[in-house]
């Protein structure tokens, strides 16, 4: 997915899971860039051993990103 595929799927009420893995490095920059301006919080969706992030878009769905 690129970034606005995964901001689409965030302001469309997706709460995507991210930590380490894929695109561990990129996405989790993303997701650090859009809970600082606000636009997103994080939450813990850890599974056992694993650091596991949930997503979900807080910010108005319409303007700037």
């Amino acid at each position: 997915m690129t970034d606005q595929e995964i901001i689409d799927f965030l302001k469309s009420g997706g709460k995507p899971t991210f930590g380490m893995n894929g695109r561990n490095g990129e996405v989790m920059a993303l997701m650090a860039d859009l809970e600082a301006r606000g636009s997103i919080r994080t939450e813990d969706a850890s599974l056992s051993q694993e650091t596991r992030r949930r997503a979900i878009w807080i910010a108005p769905k319409e303007g700037r990103e």
